[in-house]
C-alpha cells in the first residue's frame, strides 16, 4: 500500500510537470541554457543559426517535444525553428535524434499506465481504509519516500550523477541507438543542456513528490 502511495505521487508530480512544460521557460534562465546556445549554436554546421531563435521559439520547441513523448512521438518529423521574421531556418531534429525520442516515448508509454493504475490501486486503498475507519500510517508513507531518495542520492554520490545517467541510457535504450550527442552536433542536446536540464528536473521532481506524500500523510495520518 505505502509503495503504491508513493508511485501513485511521483505519477502525480510527474503529469503537473508535463502540465507547465516542466518548467523549461525558469529553468533555461537559471541553469544558463541561453550561454550554451549562443556559444554552440554557431558551430553546428548541419543545422545552422539556432542561437538567433528567441527564448519563446525553445520553449515552444521543448514543449513540442513533451507532447510528442507522450503522443509516440507524433510530430517529431516535422519540428522547425525560425528566423524573427517568421522564415524557417530548417528541422530541428536530426534522424538518430528522432530515433532516439521515439525511444523515450515507448518508455513513457509504458511507465504512464503503470503509474496511474499504481495511483488508482492507492486512491481505492486509501478510501478502503477510510471506510474502515482507520487512517494511513503517514510517518511511514513519508519515510518510505524519503528512505528511497537517501538510497538514490547515496548511489549519485558514490558513481557520480553524469555515469549513473550515462549508464541508465545503457540499459533502457536498445542497443545500436545513438544516445549520446555533442551540443555542437545537436539543437536537442544544446537547448536541453544535457543532462544539466534532466538533474534540476529530477530535483523539482522530487520536491514535488515530497509535497504530495506529505500532503497525503497529512490528510490520513493515524492518530
Amino acid at each position: 500500500m505505502l509503495g503504491l502511495v508513493v508511485v501513485g505521487a511521483l505519477s502525480v508530480g510527474w503529469e503537473l510537470m508535463a502540465w507547465q512544460g516542466f518548467g523549461y521557460r525558469w529553468l533555461h534562465d537559471l541553469i544558463g541554457i541561453g550561454a550554451t546556445v549562443e556559444h554552440y549554436g554557431p558551430l553546428n554546421p548541419l543545422r545552422p543559426d539556432f542561437h538567433l531563435t528567441s527564448l519563446d521559439q525553445r520553449v515552444r520547441l521543448f514543449i513540442a517535444i513533451v507532447d510528442a513523448i507522450h503522443h509516440q512521438g507524433e510530430g517529431l518529423q516535422t519540428l522547425a525553428y525560425f528566423h524573427a521574421d517568421g522564415q524557417r531556418i530548417g528541422l530541428l531534429l536530426t534522424k538518430a535524434e528522432i530515433i532516439h525520442l521515439t525511444d523515450v516515448a515507448r518508455l513513457v508509454a509504458w511507465l504512464r499506465p503503470a503509474g496511474w493504475v499504481a495511483l488508482s490501486m492507492a486512491l481505492f486503498g486509501t478510501a478502503w481504509v477510510c471506510v474502515r475507519g482507520q487512517r494511513l500510517p503517514g510517518r511511514r508513507l513519508f519515510g518510505v519516500f524519503i528512505s528511497a531518495i537517501c538510497l538514490v542520492a547515496a548511489v549519485l554520490w558514490v558513481f557520480g550523477a553524469e555515469a549513473v545517467f550515462y549508464w541508465l541510457h545503457t540499459v533502457i535504450f536498445p542497443a545500436g541507438h545513438q544516445w549520446f550527442f555533442y551540443y555542437e552536433e545537436s539543437l536537442m542536446s544544446m537547448m536541453m543542456q544535457a543532462p544539466d536540464l534532466f538533474g534540476a528536473i529530477a530535483l523539482i521532481w522530487a520536491l514535488l513528490t515530497v509535497a504530495i506524500i506529505s500532503i497525503w500523510s497529512q490528510a490520513f495520518r493515524r492518530s
